[in-house]
């Protein structure tokens, strides 16, 4: 089974110190949301990296996901397709003879927005692939859980969004790894400057 890893890097402004780090990790597949990738950034850090990478450059230049491949991992890429914001890669890989559709995700903040793209993410990237072996990192900008929020504004405030999202998890029958792992742990993975308000986001 292949180790998986999936951070938020909010601008890759220092890729050679982000990618030592993630070396350090040990993990075959790495997925990063918010990366400000160009094309003519892939070329640098692909080498920089030492591994496949696939991303998703869209227009806008706080956007952007990556998909990175462990250096000498036998992973053949198929197949690879985007949406045009820049907020969702998918690519069909072989890996040790085995088809897996692995799908990289960032979501919108406005929950408005949210909606239709959530929707629009099921239709075009996850139906498809339902009969697949179906993998997905991802930064949903929401919390699902009273157990991965600390203070602030409670996790239904915006509550077609967080409805829109459970449904998603429920008809694509998806499971959050880390949280089955760890039933009790909160598991914070952002935080306001004080540190009053945390969460874990999805």
């Amino acid at each position: 089974m292949s180790k998986l890893l999936s951070h938020n890097v909010r601008r890759l402004r220092k890729p050679r110190q982000v990618f030592h780090w993630l070396h350090q990790q040990q993990s075959d597949i790495i997925f990063l949301q918010e990366t400000c990738a160009t094309p003519e950034f892939i070329k640098r850090w692909e080498t920089e990296w030492g591994g496949k990478i696939v991303s998703s450059h869209g227009s806008s230049q706080i956007r952007k996901v990556m998909i990175l491949f462990k250096p000498r991992l036998d992973a053949a890429l198929e197949k690879i397709a985007a949406d045009s914001f820049g907020r969702c890669i998918l690519t069909e890989t072989i890996i040790d003879g085995t088809k897996i559709v692995l799908v990289n995700i960032y979501a919108l903040n406005d929950a408005t927005q949210q909606l239709v793209f959530l929707r629009d993410v099921s239709k075009e990237f996850l139906i498809p692939y339902a009969n697949d072996n179906l993998v997905l990192g991802s930064d949903f900008n929401r919390t699902i859980s009273t157990l991965n929020k600390k203070a602030g504004r409670p996790i239904d405030s915006k509550k077609a969004s967080l409805n829109e999202l459970q449904s998603l998890i429920k008809i694509h029958n998806l499971l959050d790894s880390w949280r089955f792992d760890n039933l009790d742990q909160p598991g914070f993975t952002w935080a306001n400057p004080s540190m009053k308000i945390q969460c874990r986001r999805t």
